[in-house]
């Protein structure tokens, strides 16, 4: 992939420029919280990051807490584990 790219689809992620925004988010009450975005970049790119990496982290510490709960609901009763209203 074309390193240009990357960088153009990583910058785009956190923060679009100025220019790529809809024509109707282009006005004075937005542009001043871009400003204030566009100077903090970098750390919104530690979030993200931050973000995914949490996220990751309690999928996978929780999906077996879920299944066991899952499981003792199906073994538990007669009906489904999920419930469906009509």
């Amino acid at each position: 992939m074309n390193r240009n790219l990357k960088q153009k689809r990583g910058k785009k992620m956190i923060l679009k420029d100025w220019d790529d925004l809809p024509d109707n988010m282009k006005n004075n009450r937005v542009w001043k919280y871009y400003k204030k975005l566009s100077k903090k970049r970098l750390s919104l790119y530690f979030k993200r990051i931050f973000d995914i990496f949490m996220a990751s982290l309690m999928l996978i510490i929780l999906s077996p807490i879920v299944a066991i709960v899952g499981l003792v609901i199906k073994l538990s009763s007669n009906g489904p584990v999920l419930f469906f209203q009509d």
